[in-house]
Formats: C-alpha cells, structure tokens, sequence
C-alpha cells in the first residue's frame, strides 16, 4: 500500500484552492473558518494527510444583510460608483456602504438616527464618516463633509419615505442617483400593519405603496425621473417583501 505523504495544513487549504495564499489560509484557520469534517482545524502548522478534505465557511461579503440587497439591485440596474463620494441614510451597519466601497465609491458618509450599530470594519475605515444620532429630518449640509453627493441610499425604518425624501433629494448633485429601499410595512396604515403583525403580505398594498412613493416623488422631487423599480432580495429580516426606488435628478 502506498504511503500518503503529510502536509502542513495552510499549505493543504491552498493546494485544494479554497485559498489564494498561504497568508490567507493562515487567516482563516486562525479565523476559525477551516474544517476536516467537523473538526475545527485551529493550527496552520498542523500536519495532515494529503488526502484529507477540508472545508472553509467563507465569512459573509459585507457587514450587513443590506450589502446583499444592494449587490442585487447593482446586478439589475448596473452603475459605476468608481471614485464617487456617496451618503448612506439610515446607514444601520452599513451593508450598503460596504458593497459600494467594495465597488470602488471613493467615500462613504454614513447618517443614522441610532448609535454603536456602524460596523467596526467601517468605523475605522479613513474612506467612511460616521454620523450618528443624526436625524435625516433635521440633517443640514453644514453637518455633512462634502454636499451635493452624486450618489445617496437610503434604507430607513419606522418612518415614511415621504416625510424624508424631499430632505435627502437636496443632498443630490444635479445627474446623480438616489436609491430607496421602499419597506410597505413603514409606508401602510397602522391598522393593515396590526392584521399581519407588522408583515405586509397584501401585494394589493405593496403595489399601492410603491405607487405612492412613486406619484409623491413625481410632485416633490424637483427634475426627478423614476428609472428603477424592482423587488429587493434577499426578503426583510421578518419576512416582508421590500422594493427598490431609483430616481436620476435631470441636468
């Protein structure tokens, strides 16, 4: 029977490929994310069989569940951000600002009414501004680093986007993008939130929402144009079905 030869374990996580480098197999042994089996493999000096089949549990692409809703709205709709300067309203851990910096956005300045919720990876990154306890309502160009931005997201909660479009769309540069992310749940009457126990399953009102969102924007919303309408994916986190807005501001 022939002898199968040991190998040390970074160097057997790069050879099957679920590593670029040694340093990066490194990394993620001691991040915990290397298996044999269901064995943890918590060296990278470790000497294994040749043969043994490791797995890697990859660590999730963007700091917050809005990342992936972003990237799938990016997938319908491209748009380069490449060196754009962005605001982030209602930035949360900021998903949104993650998938945007990873796509080359120069900057990211990230406004939310809340605290301590801004992921550590972006708190301490030099591209982003944290502004916390910030209310969207009462947010003035003064507070901000740099105003008009060519690009603002918005993804906010317990409040309709019609009290605060008007306010976010003066932070637009005249042919630049706005993008909503629309939660029917916010936008209804109280009373069809209380019948789904705040989950909105109704598409009669989902659809009579967006049109809402939509005619308001068409009054209030100096040179807008509507060019994205889409369902985001994934779902909220309790299961309500949310919707992508996108307006340009005419040059």
């Amino acid at each position: 029977m022939k002898k199968v030869g040991k190998i040390r374990a970074d160097e057997l996580v790069v050879k099957l490929g679920l590593c670029e480098s040694r340093t990066q197999a490194q990394a993620s042994i001691l991040a915990g994310q290397v298996r044999m089996g269901t064995e943890k493999i918590d060296k990278a000096s470790r000497m294994l069989s040749q043969e043994s089949l490791l797995t890697i549990k990859r660590p999730p692409p963007y700091v917050g569940r809005g990342g992936l809703k972003m990237e799938s709205f990016f997938k319908q709709f491209p748009l380069s951000v490449q060196g754009l300067d962005i605001l982030d309203l209602g930035a949360s851990t900021g998903g949104f600002s993650d998938f945007l910096l990873q796509q080359g956005a120069q900057s990211a300045t990230c406004v939310d009414v809340g605290h301590g919720q801004l992921h550590y990876k972006l708190r301490t990154n030099p591209k982003v501004t944290n502004l916390e306890k910030t209310n969207l309502r009462h947010l003035t160009p003064e507070k901000l680093p740099l105003s008009p931005f060519p690009l603002v997201v918005m993804d906010l909660s317990f409040i309709s986007l019609s009290k605060v479009l008007v306010r976010a769309w003066s932070f637009l540069s005249t042919g630049g993008s706005m993008i909503a992310l629309v939660k029917p749940q916010f936008e209804c009457t109280k009373m069809e939130a209380d019948r789904g126990r705040g989950i909105i399953r109704d598409q009669s009102i989902q659809q009579r929402v967006l049109k809402e969102i939509s005619e308001f924007a068409n009054d209030y919303l100096t040179d807008s144009e509507l060019y994205a309408q889409t369902e985001s994916s994934p779902k909220g986190t309790d299961g309500n079905l949310e919707y992508f807005l996108a307006w340009k501001k005419s040059e």
